[in-house]
C-alpha cells in the first residue's frame, strides 16, 4: 500500500479565495491547479498558494481529483484536525429535464417500440445500460446513438479520437465510475470541466459525476471512444 501523505489547506491573508496547501509534492499540485485555471505558485514556505478561478468550484472540488491521483489525505479549513465535508452530489447536470433515450430513438424512427421494450427488459436483467443493449443487438449504430442524443439535447458531439483526453482532468473522477457510467472528463472549457457522456439523459450517470464535480460542461461522445480513453489512461498509469 502506498504511503499516505497529508496536505493541509488553510485560508491565507484573510481572503476567502486565497488558499495555501502543504504537501510533499508541491510542484505536482501546482501544475494540476494551473491546469484547471487557478493562479497557483509555491511560496517561500514551500506551500502551494492559489486563488480559485471564478467558476464556482470550491476547494473540495478542486482537490478531489488530486486526492484520487496521489493517494493523499486532504484536510481543508482552519482546523487541520477536522476533515472537510464531502461536496454534495449535483442532482441534475443538464439545464433541463431531458426526455428518455429510448423515447427519443423511437420518435426519430431509429428503433421500434417493440425493440425498445425488449431492450429495456434485457437492460434490467443484464445490468447493461440501454444504449449498450441496443448496440449489442445491432439495432442501432454507435454514431446514430451519439449524434441523436447530441442533436435532441442541443449538446455538442465530440469525437474523442480526434480531440483526445486530458489525463489530469479525467482523474477528477475514479476510473471505476467512468467505466461503469460511460462518462469521462476530457478538459477544461470556460472555467468548467467538460465531461463526455455516452448518455447524458442517464440520471445515475449524472448523479455519479455530480458526486465529484460541482460544475460541468456536458458533451456527447461514442461509447467505444469513452471506453478506449479509460483503457489508455489506465494503461499509462500502470507503466
Amino acid at each position: 500500500m502506498s504511503e499516505v501523505r497529508r496536505a493541509s489547506a488553510v485560508e491565507a491573508g484573510g481572503s476567502r479565495d486565497a488558499v495555501r496547501l502543504r504537501t510533499s509534492a508541491p510542484e505536482r499540485l501546482r501544475a494540476y491547479l494551473q491546469s484547471l485555471g487557478a493562479r497557483a505558485e509555491i511560496d517561500d514556505d514551500g506551500l502551494v498558494a492559489f486563488a480559485q478561478p471564478g467558476h464556482g468550484f470550491g476547494v473540495n472540488s478542486l482537490l478531489q481529483s488530486w486526492v484520487l491521483m496521489n493517494d493523499v489525505e486532504v484536510v481543508v479549513g482552519q482546523a487541520a484536525s477536522v476533515p472537510a465535508p464531502a461536496p454534495a452530489p449535483t442532482p441534475l447536470l443538464l439545464p433541463f429535464a431531458p426526455p428518455r433515450l429510448g423515447d427519443m430513438l423511437v420518435r426519430k424512427g431509429l428503433i421500434t417500440e417493440e425493440q425498445l421494450q425488449q431492450a429495456l427488459v434485457e437492460s434490467t436483467t443484464s445490468g447493461e445500460r440501454l444504449g449498450e443493449v441496443l448496440l449489442n443487438r445491432r439495432w442501432l449504430f454507435e454514431d446514430e446513438l451519439a449524434r441523436t442524443l447530441a442533436g435532441q439535447l442541443n449538446l455538442p458531439y465530440v469525437n474523442l479520437t480526434a480531440t483526445g483526453v486530458d489525463r489530469r482532468v479525467a482523474a477528477m473522477i475514479p476510473a471505476s465510475i467512468g467505466r461503469r457510467f460511460a462518462v469521462i472528463p476530457i478538459g477544461v472549457r470556460s472555467g468548467s470541466i467538460r465531461v463526455a457522456f455516452a448518455d447524458p439523459t442517464d440520471e445515475e450517470a449524472q448523479q455519479a459525476v455530480g458526486t465529484h464535480l460541482s460544475t460541468i460542461d456536458p458533451v456527447v461522445a461514442d461509447l467505444s471512444d469513452i471506453r478506449s480513453a479509460w483503457r489508455r489512461i489506465e494503461s499509462h498509469a500502470a507503466n
